[in-house]
């Protein structure tokens, strides 16, 4: 029987949250599977001339066989800490890559929507850090303040959420999902520019954050391809149910 599949954390309240929504909309069961209980689970990844076909065999019982999958919401970020506890510390590292590598070519193997793709920088999506959601944003049209990058700086690590530091107040933020802006009502151009910026990251879903002064004023201030669904409330879930029925968050 064919079902949604919601991947998240263990401690992600916000996949449980879409998966409840979601499954009060879709016409198809939902399944929900968090990142420790992929520990101890017996996998299966075939590639052949006929494609890919894959069966995850988890310890409680449940099977996520590929061919039963019909969309997936992501929300798994990193190779849970649950699959290393055996590792020695000293092979850590090296096992890490290979599982992310492996579950990166799982997802990402799906001929289904899945919202989001894996990337090599995070198994739910591509995370450009603060520069470079700078420059797509501009580059989509959306305004963009100032902001100077020099190599006398320390490396900025790897954020889930990037944003200019510094903001006064609090954020507008923005929830993108397959094509629509929910979470507030900018102008048309604003909207545009959103979109064309979660088309340029080739993320349906995402979250984007402005410093809004008046009606027209609205400054992008940062972005994230793992966004809190639930500012976008019920719009947010009738468009997800949306996106994985109609393959837009598709390969």
């Amino acid at each position: 029987m064919q079902h949604l599949l919601v991947l998240c954390g263990a401690g992600d309240a916000v996949g449980p949250w879409a998966a409840a929504g979601l499954e009060t909309r879709a016409s198809l069961p939902v399944v929900v599977v968090t990142s420790d209980q992929l520990l101890g689970c017996r996998w299966e990844h075939r590639l052949g001339q006929g494609g890919v076909t894959s069966a995850c065999h988890l310890v409680d019982g449940r099977s996520l066989r590929s061919s039963a999958i019909a969309g997936v919401l992501n929300r798994m970020l990193f190779v849970p800490d649950e699959l290393l506890m055996l590792t020695h510390p000293t092979d850590r590292a090296y096992v890490h890559q290979e599982l992310h590598a492996f579950l990166l070519g799982w997802l990402d193997s799906m001929p289904v929507p899945v919202l989001n793709r894996p990337s090599p920088q995070s198994l739910c999506g591509r995370g450009p850090g603060i520069s470079q959601w700078l420059q797509l944003a501009a580059r989509a049209g959306l305004r963009t303040p100032t902001y100077r990058q020099s190599s006398r700086f320390a490396p900025t690590p790897y954020e889930i959420e990037a944003s200019l530091p510094g903001q006064p107040g609090s954020p507008t933020k923005l929830i993108v999902v397959g094509g629509r802006v929910l979470g507030a009502t900018p102008s048309p151009s604003v909207q545009a520019g959103c979109r064309r910026l979660s088309e340029s990251v080739g993320a349906p879903l995402i979250g984007v954050d402005f410093v809004v002064d008046g009606a027209s004023d609205w400054q992008f201030v940062g972005a994230t391809t793992f966004p809190d669904l639930r500012r976008a409330g019920d719009e947010g879930l009738d468009a997800l149910v949306a996106c994985l029925s109609d393959g837009a968050g598709g390969p």
